[in-house]
């Protein structure tokens, strides 16, 4: 009896370590996938992208590709895509206001946004 006992505790011994090894190899492997695609922006900003988000964290709206600005609430694909195609027609924005002038966003949706946003 005592030598089943011992078979089944290093059976069960075994099973953790083997669980232990995959779960860690996992965790690296999945670690370096997020990383490689990009999932970890937050803390290594990418060079391009770093000068479009000023100082005081708005996104300058001559500087940001579509991702930037999307990362505001309240700004999809669809205004980003206005903001970055009016930046290319009609040349950079002088200010914010500007943003209602091209006839991208309303009053009350500018005034949501404009606390994230910056032009300098």
């Amino acid at each position: 009896m005592k030598d089943k006992k011992t078979k089944k505790t290093w059976l069960i011994i075994g099973l953790l370590l083997f669980g232990a090894i995959c779960f860690g190899g996992g965790v690296l492997y999945g670690q370096h996938t997020l990383i490689e695609s990009g999932f970890v922006y937050e803390e290594n900003a990418s060079e391009s992208n770093a000068h479009a988000v000023s100082a005081d964290g708005k996104i300058n709206i001559n500087l940001a590709t579509a991702e930037d600005l999307q990362r505001i609430d309240g700004i999809g694909s669809v205004t980003a895509g206005k903001i970055i195609a009016s930046r290319e027609n009609d040349g950079d924005y002088r200010s914010l206001e500007e943003l209602m002038d091209r006839g991208i966003l309303g009053q009350t949706r500018f005034n949501t946004l404009k606390p994230y946003l910056t032009v300098e």
